[in-house]
């Protein structure tokens, strides 16, 4: 059965697109294009001459990437080049419950400005057995923060893509994944420079912790990921920050060292740890991917209206110099 969401947009399961009866059904309703987002595509014997097959391959699990992998953004785009021709589509996945739901509502969120659970309420009233999972939810949220748009440039600068990429273990194995781009920093040492030039860099927030060793600025109080104990209180066992760039992370686990002294800051593990709390408060809880590194090794600097507002130091200050205070040049991926 093909559901109606709005003009020349219908979604359905798989049954609609493969029975016999589906395939009338499609001829039936002038379908011209046909949008599968599943695990595999539809089978060239099951299809229908002269229908425009489409396929973007997704899991139905709360933990599958739709932004980073790039099917978000490709779907909502194939929905709004057929929509503006003029081209039924018919937009399906397995039941027509989660994964095809989360792209039509992609779209209307796109087109009408609407919040997730507006979209999703809508599309509801066509299909009533529709529910994308919890992760598909969080996805279309952070879609919605983006101005409803995915491409890897945007994600790279959205905090809270990256921050759903760590706590759902969407990050790379080891190193060398090109995914990580998409969501670690690398810091670079500011370079001195004319009073003159002006920074395009955007204002970084909240309090920087750097080196205790050599003063080297290592990441930024946004970089820290906070999780309860089990007295549900904030865990203070050490800084667990995301996964960063200048870090030697080729290893599925292994040593933190500050990239300009060498000193030993911490430890890491791809496949995460149970934090064992501190003070005499157990924690108990599991992060992952696990990045610790200990608080006597890490000095705070506090954040100041005129610190947030600095990206190079003042005219004729040394910027290597062990008692400048410049910041450095933070640069996404």
């Amino acid at each position: 059965m093909l559901d109606k969401v709005i003009d020349n947009l219908y979604i359905s399961g798989a049954h609609s697109v493969i029975s016999e009866d589906g395939r009338k059904g499609l001829v039936e309703t002038k379908i011209e294009s046909v949008l599968t987002i599943s695990a595999m595509s539809i089978p060239e014997d099951k299809r229908v001459p002269h229908i425009d097959y489409r396929f973007l391959f997704a899991m139905d699990l709360a933990n599958h990437d739709l932004l980073g992998s790039g099917v978000l953004e490709e779907g909502v785009s194939l929905i709004e080049e057929c929509i503006s021709h003029g081209k039924p589509l018919l937009v399906h996945c397995e039941s027509g419950v989660s994964r095809s739901v989360t792209l039509v509502a992609g779209y209307l969120m796109r087109r009408f400005n609407w919040t997730p659970d507006k979209a999703v309420v809508f599309v509801r009233k066509a299909r009533p057995t529709v529910q994308p999972n919890d992760g598909f939810m969080r996805q279309l949220a952070i879609f919605g923060s983006l101005n409803c748009h995915a491409d890897a440039a945007t994600l790279s600068r959205s905090s809270e893509y990256r921050r759903w990429c760590v706590e759902t273990g969407n990050v790379p194995q080891n190193g060398s994944d090109s995914r990580a781009k998409l969501f670690v920093k690398n810091i670079k040492p500011q370079k001195p420079s004319s009073s003159n030039s002006t920074s395009t860099e955007p204002a970084k927030k909240g309090d920087r912790f750097r080196c205790a060793k050599c003063r080297n600025v290592l990441f930024y109080e946004e970089h820290l990921m906070a999780h309860k104990n089990e007295n549900h209180g904030d865990c203070s066992f050490g800084y667990l920050i995301e996964p960063m760039k200048w870090m030697n992370l080729d290893t599925y686990q292994g040593k933190v060292s500050c990239p300009s002294c060498s000193e030993k800051l911490g430890n890491f593990s791809w496949g995460g740890r149970v934090c064992q709390g501190e003070k005499g408060e157990k924690c108990g809880h599991h992060v992952s991917p696990w990045v610790h590194l200990h608080k006597d090794k890490i000095d705070q600097v506090k954040a100041t209206p005129m610190l947030g507002a600095l990206y190079q130091p003042p005219s004729g200050v040394n910027s290597n110099s062990p008692t400048s205070n410049s910041l450095p040049n933070i640069v996404l991926s």
